[in-house]
């Protein structure tokens, strides 16, 4: 196969990049093991270890593989997920300085490779390792007190989850034990499992047929929630009218939803980033313990559970610690989000807007300068929204916080035109953010058909149409750029590796590094430079710099496994990479027939 098509300027720049290799500062590299990219609550993991390291300069790798449920042995999911996981396998050997484990309840995985480095385990009970777990009692005392205590539930059922999940099989304990103290009865008519996933809709129906009375139910995550959702739907029931509902992990799903989902999550500081504080202690070598994180009840509508927790005078001095109290209760998911420093900070916009808006009921402002003060408080507004700010929150808990603080300060406010002014720029924002979410929306919806198209024009370019094409790849390395991923690389071994799933199997050491994208532009490699050992395939000076590090998928076919596809790890690529590989994974297998 003749892969060496280079631009002068190409391999120029191949050249000084792999020239720079013994002048590069040695960085941590820690690698992230979880099972499955694609869950929400995974995703929110991944952000979290991601802002942490990119706030201590470390690199990010993250080894994601695929949540086994336990099928029969010739099952096809289950043989697929066994050759997916294989991933594991094939990059033990990358040198991490470190690494946090997220595997709760993966089949097959052994942690012995990692065993002479120190490492951290998230949504674990394993013992003598040092663990980071959520302390659900918190939340679900919260949820349950508002049902039971502020709404007069008495009739409460659970659907859960796999009695192999830590965090299901704690949650349930959790959830009877409170019942129980409270002088409530329980048996297990109340209680449904589930494999934790939307799938779940039978066994919701299941629950709803048993529990005809049935108030409140509390779901072990939001995936099942929206199970129940759908469940409900069909004997059109609405959740927070018919049945008060709540989840956990408080994900995007629970902001997706309709009606939005009550969910328990985080209270402050995620799992993701205290696992990295741990671990970057544990590499400096000193002993670290096990902790529990509190969590707290978001309310939304399946639950109108409402904490302000903002008092008068707080909002009447608009100072600084309050405004970003504020900030972080409206978006809460921009503390996960890395900052690229070029970039517009939503923190420092967000406070223009508040302290200007608050400060109205102590300043009065001269008629001929208020006209030019609020368009300038608009422009602000315009830049905050223009920038993304309604992707970290939901717009109903956005609004709803509005409301309080419009009507807070206006409750205070004796003048009639620092109110005016207040109600219009809030009446303002309020339009704005809903604006920007529709606008969100339809941004996601363009993208997702930009993506199909360009994926068409990949296969269109890769697929044979002569029988000159077959058992030649070069196609496929040169059009790798068509598949729209913006820095990338493709690393293949000499033969497909038939992967058995045995104790004494190993891949290959060596790879080939076919291509590199950077920046959307496609680069080849030379064959000289293409030889490359497992444990760099993230060190090569041909990859591109990027902001929150790399995602590797495996490229196979059945237990043929072509490579390792290497990612920079973004929203889009977590959500996309494994499709992408698949896709990749197709036309190889058909390449090479």
């Amino acid at each position: 196969m003749d892969i060496n098509k280079h631009t002068g300027t190409d391999r120029k720049m191949v050249d000084d990049r792999y020239g720079d290799l013994a002048n590069k500062k040695k960085i941590l590299t820690i690698g992230l093991i979880i099972k499955d990219v694609f869950n929400d609550y995974f995703k929110e993991i991944i952000h979290g270890v991601a802002h942490t390291l990119h706030e201590r300069d470390a690199r990010l790798v993250v080894v994601a593989g695929r949540q086994d449920d336990g099928y029969e042995a010739e099952d096809k999911q289950h043989l697929y997920k066994i050759v997916y996981n294989s991933i594991f396998k094939a990059e033990e050997n990358c040198g991490f300085d470190g690494v946090i484990v997220a595997l709760p309840n993966i089949k097959g995985i052994k942690y012995e490779e990692y065993s002479d480095i120190p490492r951290v385990f998230i949504d674990s009970d394993a013992e003598g390792e040092t663990t980071v777990n959520y302390d659900d009692r918190i939340g679900m005392q919260e949820a349950l007190d508002y049902l039971i205590d502020k709404k007069g539930v008495k009739e409460i059922c659970m659907l859960g989850g796999r009695e192999d999940n830590p965090n299901a099989v704690k949650r349930k304990e959790i959830f009877i034990e409170y019942l129980r103290n409270k002088g409530l009865h329980y048996n297990e008519d109340k209680y449904e499992k589930t494999d934790m996933s939307i799938n779940c809709v039978a066994a919701a129906e299941k629950l709803l047929d048993r529990n005809r009375e049935v108030q409140a139910i509390c779901c072990v995550n939001d995936m099942v929630a929206e199970g129940l959702y759908e469940a409900m739907r069909r004997r059109q029931m609405v959740p927070g009218q018919d049945i008060y509902v709540f989840g956990f992990d408080n994900s995007q799903t629970a902001t997706d939803l309709i009606p939005p989902l009550a969910s328990i999550g985080s209270d402050s500081t995620g799992i993701g980033q205290y696992a990295v504080e741990q671990l970057l202690k544990k590499i400096e070598g000193r002993n670290m313990k096990s902790v529990l994180l509190p969590t707290r009840l978001y309310g939304r509508e399946s639950m109108d559970y409402e904490v302000n927790s903002y008092s008068v005078n707080e909002m009447l001095k608009a100072d600084h610690d309050f405004i970003n109290r504020l900030f972080d209760d409206c978006f809460y998911r921009y503390r996960n989000e890395v900052k690229d420093s070029r970039g517009v900070d939503l923190r420092i916009l967000f406070f223009e807007v508040m302290s200007k808006v608050l400060v109205f009921n102590k300043v009065k402002i001269a008629v001929t300068r208020e006209s030019d003060s609020i368009e300038e408080l608009k422009r602000i507004i315009e830049e905050f929204f223009d920038n993304g700010a309604m992707e970290y929150t939901d717009v109903s808990r956005f609004v709803s916080c509005m409301d309080h603080i419009q009507k807070t300060a206006g409750e205070c406010s004796k003048s009639a035109s620092a109110n005016e002014r207040r109600n219009y720029i809030f009446n303002y924002i309020r339009n704005r953010a809903l604006l920007a979410n529709g606008m969100h929306s339809n941004k996601r919806h363009n993208k997702h058909m930009e993506e199909r198209l360009k994926l068409q024009e990949f296969m269109a370019a890769t697929v044979p149409f002569k029988d000159t094409d077959f058992e030649n790849l070069d196609d496929v390395i040169n059009a790798f750029s068509m598949l729209d991923l913006k820095n990338a690389a493709l690393y293949l071994y000499d033969e497909p590796v038939a992967y058995k799933a045995r104790k004494d199997f190993v891949f290959p050491d060596m790879l080939k590094l076919k291509c590199v994208t950077r920046d959307g532009g496609n680069i080849l490699i030379p064959e000289d430079r293409q030889p490359c050992a497992i444990s760099e395939i993230f060190d090569r000076e041909e990859l591109p710099e990027v902001l929150n590090g790399w995602v590797s998928f495996p490229v196979f076919i059945g237990r043929h496994v072509f490579g390792i596809l290497v990612s920079e790890l973004n929203r889009d690529t977590i959500s996309r990479g494994e499709y992408i590989a698949n896709i990749l994974s197709r036309v190889i297998a058909i390449r090479m027939q």
